[in-house]
């Protein structure tokens, strides 16, 4: 379907903040291992990575509940001294109008500026920050189909957040290796889901519950 004729378009992004700077790649595993062996358990078959589109919906709700106890328990992250008040593992989400946005947007680029505006609306919290220590942000997107668009918006969000006593750090990864894109998509799929359809209600109130509005 042209980008231009998609109604809803979500994004999500998950906030923790890692014990250690060994590596995004050891950050939440504990948990997505956990949320990988549910779907086995539930399908018959241990999934390489979480993929909402892989027939995650009639599990959403286990899933996202699981995600949120398993944070609990997850070593990787701290769970005290946190700059939000609060659960460990926390969310933002964006809703985009694509086919809204094509009639103010003309030429080929459409999908990398619609993530562009998704990405300032996801770390909205980050350009509204009032602490008194320097606060260091990894902001870690999904290779396959962020890059061009964080390019885009880097040096803007960085401008915006310099005054905050924010340092960004961006980068591409796979989502195979870095578990917290995996939640990602699953958070960004049961959004739209919820949008588009009414379904996954109780797993979209879990997040709602858990989305993170002001850090300190």
């Amino acid at each position: 379907m042209p980008w231009n004729k998609e109604p809803v378009f979500a994004a999500a992004a998950v906030w923790c903040v890692p014990v250690s700077r060994e590596g995004y790649q050891s950050v939440l595993r504990y948990s997505v291992d956990r949320l990988r062996s549910r779907v086995q358990q539930l399908v018959g078959k241990l999934p390489l990575e979480l993929k909402y589109s892989a027939g995650l919906r009639r599990y959403a709700d286990g899933l996202v509940a699981l995600a949120a106890t398993s944070a609990l328990e997850d070593r990787s992250i701290m769970g005290t001294g946190l700059p939000w008040t609060g659960f460990p593992l926390r969310y933002t989400v964006s809703l985009q109008s694509p086919s809204i946005e094509g009639h103010f947007t003309i030429g080929p680029d459409l999908g990398n500026l619609i993530r562009a505006r998704s990405l300032v609306a996801i770390l909205l919290p980050l350009t509204l920050r009032e602490g008194p220590h320097l606060l260091e942000v990894g902001v870690i997107a999904d290779a396959d189909v962020w890059k061009r668009s964080m390019t885009m918006v880097a040096a803007a969000l960085e401008n915006a957040v310099e005054e905050r006593r924010i340092r960004l750090d961006f980068s591409c990864e796979s989502s195979r290796r870095v578990p917290g894109l995996q939640i990602a998509d699953l958070v960004s799929g049961i959004t739209r889901d919820y949008h588009m359809s009414g379904h996954c209600s109780e797993a979209w109130r879990h997040i709602r519950e858990r989305t993170v509005d002001h850090i300190t």
